[in-house]
């Protein structure tokens, strides 16, 4: 579920596809993590459980971008805290246990932090765990769009 502000979320996230990545298709917004270190050990009852049923309750990447060299991991916030910060340690944590991503296990991962909300004091705790902090006015975003129609 997307907490806070959806909507400036999402152009968040548009607006870093725009800058940084214009013409780059592999991206999943709210890309679901199943984490599969919490299903059952013994490969019988793994068997059991189907994935959809866990995607409303997994959590979700705000932003997943994979590239050539690397993955991007984006978390976007309106009013940060210091816990949101470290839900990108959890997110790369998780996604090197989610089997969907088997095939990107190979590339370094990058941890990027975006704001509305320039803090000092979270850019230093991104800093100390060497996750990119990226502050944009939110003039700077694109115009909102009146229908949602489930992508960025």
């Amino acid at each position: 579920m997307v907490s806070g502000r959806p909507d400036i979320q999402r152009r968040i996230c548009k607006w870093y596809l725009q800058t940084y990545h214009p013409d780059e298709k592999r991206y999943k917004y709210q890309a679901h993590i199943m984490d599969t270190r919490i299903l059952p050990t013994k490969k019988e009852n793994q068997q059991n459980y189907n994935e959809s049923l866990f995607t409303r309750a997994m959590p979700r990447i705000d932003l997943l971008v994979r590239l050539d060299d690397h993955i991007e991991i984006i978390e976007a916030k309106a009013q940060p805290k210091l816990k949101d910060v470290s839900e990108l340690i959890f997110y790369e944590n998780a996604l090197k246990h989610d089997k969907r991503y088997k095939d990107a296990q190979i590339l370094p991962w990058e941890l990027i932090f975006i704001t509305l909300d320039d803090q000092k004091s979270i850019e230093k705790y991104c800093d100390s765990f060497n996750i990119i902090y990226i502050y944009v006015p939110e003039h700077e975003l694109p115009e909102p769009d009146f229908i949602y129609k489930g992508n960025i």
